[in-house]
């Protein structure tokens, strides 16, 4: 490997995740206890903040049950013999009417939702729905939103208060007129105990209340068996919320029943309009009969005559209603040729066509859809674009159903009128004069016969119209929901959680993000060169050396490095060792290894050397307490003094001595020079132990040059401190041999902030 720029070049390799450490994680946790203070204590404080600021919200629920008209074509009422009520009523279009913007109107003006009177508190306002002291009644209408402070002073005036907090007095039940209008205000009976307090009246624009409550208001089928639908809504005053579904319903009934009494209205019209002509003609048929009697003495027909006039009764019948039926259809085909027909379809009085029948019944449920759709809808909206495609659809198929039955009835006119024929020619041969009350009495029988099935159908229509039913049966009236009443604890429970578990998140962000070394296992899986050593973080031996003495953890392992490299088999002269120590940048704890290693191998009783060759930045006099401006490893290599001057003895121990950086040079270049292992050699005679404290080699390549004369390197990463980049660096570094037996200590482990590490008992550590 070539070395150019005094730095070799790096590489990443990605570290594989270590496995997951629950220990190590509710350590750190343990560790960043005041995080978890500070969250729980603000959760808390929100949490009590939002019982008393925010209103809890009530569920309120109503179910019904929706009739899908008659399903037997065999039971059929007057009206639905003349199709103009009971069409199948599908429970999507049900569910569309309850949605609708006009029933919704109609509870609100009903309820006077647009007002909403409040008294104010200290943290929130209270609502006053339903017993008010007072009620607002605007002469004109006004639209926006206004609010209106009122100051009751007694049982006949008030004073409104006004932004500048001046107050304005005025009588009940008197108008008054303002910027906001003309409107006035009326004590209701809950005025006495309000006395001297203050009423918020806050007004809104009806249409905005409408469309707030369209969304508030959820509307949902209960099963797909039964026709049942559930009306559910959210509300701060239950009793409101309970108002609203009650008077949507009742809005939604009478919406039903009006519906149905308008198609009843038109269906007695038309009997009328029947009867009305039917009734001059039975009259005249009448007279007839019976001024012919007087005219001619007769007192009863022949008995001979008595079949033929039956026979001919009862073709004149059958001629009557088809061609009643004719006319009916004649109607419809009118109606279906209007390029604007009307929303109502004509009556089918006496068709008992069962299939035009349904036609009609379904095209006649399609206009009530459509008539429904625009009062909410505007007539261009895509959505009438499928609806009037099956009108047309209906009205297509109904228009061939009709030629057909009109044909038929046609031919059935032609037949009767030919037995007719067949039958004057019988009655031509009896007498002259009961030929003639023959005749007579055949017509009065047929318009009797047709003018009391009108008036029967009248009846029925009558009673359908007084009786007033609707479409719908209410299963469940408005009521609220007991098991989903707000609760104040569960919102103190919710922020207990939170207040744990966002501090815990931030922690595990944090952990996620960071690029530090935090884990032995990062190691291992970033670089094949082993952990020789683990020192733990002990903020005693910062200070000095003398922390070694007394029975510590820290204390511990170097003992345990300190074994480990004695019993290494050493590469150079066997009589001594040179260990080299060094780091990829600054901070990582080299020199204090370097310091703590040389004052362990010295407490051993082996002469050891500690020799500080960062002659850039040179630590290791302040740390051991001693001149910076002694000669040292520098003025040697300049060859401007002998070894044992820039030798120190050392507080620590009588075998432990040190080598200063020396007179700091411009030029750092004499590492190069033959000086060095002459040094070296010197040293290797006189003692058992030489270290080696080096700079950063990721930094400068002073430390390579180092490493050409040492036995071994002690290459420090920190936790907390080394980024996992520099994994990379020290496994090219193996992979290159540049440094002689390179093995890693990892030190600065704390256990308790990073929760990796392992947790030492001092217990037999200390005296017994």
């Amino acid at each position: 490997m070539e070395i150019s720029t005094g730095r070799l070049s790096t590489f990443y390799t990605p570290t594989a995740p270590p496995p997951l450490n629950v220990r190590g994680i509710l350590a750190r946790y343990r560790h960043h206890w005041p995080w978890f203070v500070v969250g729980v204590a603000l959760a808390l404080l929100a949490a009590y903040a939002y019982n008393q600021l925010a209103q809890p919200t009530y569920e309120v629920q109503a179910s019904i049950l929706v009739e899908e008209g008659n399903k037997q074509p065999g039971e059929r009422s007057a009206l639905q013999e003349l199709d103009f009520a009971n069409g199948n009523n599908v429970l999507e279009s049900e569910m569309e009417i309850l949605r609708s913007r006009r029933l919704m109107q109609q509870v609100v003006q009903t309820l006077g939702l647009s007002t909403v009177y409040q008294r104010p508190g200290r943290f929130s306002a209270q609502d006053l729905y339903g017993k008010s002291p007072v009620q607002l009644t605007f002469l004109h209408t006004l639209r926006g939103q206004h609010v209106l402070n009122i100051v009751l002073q007694d049982t006949a005036s008030f004073a409104v208060r006004a932004a500048d907090g001046t107050l304005t007095r005025h009588a009940f039940g008197r108008p008054i007129s303002d910027s906001l209008g003309t409107w006035q205000l009326n004590a209701t009976a809950s005025l006495r105990g309000f006395e001297g307090g203050e009423v918020r009246i806050r007004t809104s624009s009806p249409e905005a209340v409408v469309q707030a409550y369209q969304k508030l208001l959820d509307i949902e089928l209960i099963n797909k068996v039964a026709p049942a639908i559930r009306l559910q809504i959210k509300d701060q005053v239950p009793q409101r919320g309970i108002d609203v579904l009650n008077q949507l319903i009742a809005a939604y009934n009478n919406a039903s029943a009006t519906e149905k009494n308008k198609l009843t209205a038109n269906a007695l019209q038309f009997i009328d309009s029947r009867l009305g002509s039917l009734r001059g003609e039975l009259n005249q048929a009448e007279s007839a009969v019976t001024g012919y009697r007087s005219q001619q003495g007769l007192a009863d027909v022949a008995s001979q005559s008595q079949i033929v006039l039956e026979n001919t009764q009862a073709n004149d019948t059958r001629l009557n209603t088809a061609q009643v039926q004719l006319a009916v259809v004649e109607s419809i085909e009118r109606y279906l040729r209007n390029p604007q027909p009307a929303a109502t379809v004509p009556t089918t009085l006496g068709i008992t066509d069962e299939a035009l029948n349904n036609l009609v019944g379904r095209l006649t449920s399609l206009q009530l859809q459509r008539e429904t759709l625009l009062t909410t809808t505007p007539a261009g909206n895509p959505l009438f674009k499928p609806l009037d495609s099956e009108i047309q659809t209906t009205q297509l198929a109904i228009r061939t159903s009709v030629q057909n039955i009109k044909a038929s009835l046609l031919t059935t006119i032609r037949e009767l009128r030919s037995f007719n024929s067949g039958f004057k020619s019988s009655i031509k041969s009896m007498p002259g004069q009961e030929q003639q009350l023959v005749n007579r009495k055949r017509q009065l029988t047929i318009k009797e016969n047709l003018y009391n099935y009108l008036l029967q159908k009248r009846e029925e229509a009558a009673l359908s119209y007084a009786a007033t039913l609707t479409n719908s049966r209410t299963i469940d009236s408005a009521y609220v929901l007991p098991s989903r009443l707000a609760s104040r604890w569960l919102s103190y429970l919710v922020a207990l959680v939170l207040g744990l578990v966002v501090p815990a998140g931030l922690l595990q962000a944090q952990a996620g993000l960071s690029t530090r070394l935090t884990t032995r296992a990062e190691i291992e899986a970033a670089t094949r060169v082993p952990v020789l050593a683990e020192l733990a973080l002990d903020e005693r031996d910062q200070v000095g050396l003398g922390a070694l003495q007394a029975p510590s953890v820290l204390a511990e392992q170097l003992r345990g490095l300190r074994t480990r490299l004695m019993l290494a088999p050493p590469s150079g002269p066997a009589a001594s060792q040179v260990v080299l120590v060094t780091s990829s940048v600054s901070g990582e704890g080299k020199s204090f290894l370097s310091a703590h290693l040389a004052a362990s191998f010295a407490q051993a009783g082996h002469a050891t050397v500690l020799v500080d060759l960062d002659l850039r930045r040179p630590k290791l006099s302040h740390r051991l307490g001693l001149s910076g401006s002694h000669l040292g490893a520098s003025d040697f290599l300049a060859g401007q003094a002998d070894w044992p001057a820039t030798v120190q003895p050392t507080a620590i121990s009588p075998n432990l001595s040190f080598i200063g950086s020396g007179t700091q040079l411009a030029t750092p270049d004499l590492l190069e020079g033959p000086q060095l292992a002459k040094l070296l050699a010197e040293l290797r005679g006189a003692y058992r132990h030489i270290v080696l404290d080096s700079p950063p080699l990721h930094l400068v390549a002073d430390a390579l040059l180092l490493a050409q004369a040492s036995d071994c390197t002690l290459y420090v990463v920190r936790q907390g401190v080394t980024n996992q980049e520099e994994l990379g660096f020290i496994e090219e570094l193996r992979q290159q041999e540049q440094l002689p037996k390179l093995r890693l200590i990892f030190n600065g482990i704390d256990s308790q902030k990073f929760g990796y590490g392992y947790q030492y008992d001092n217990q037999y550590l200390r005296p017994a």
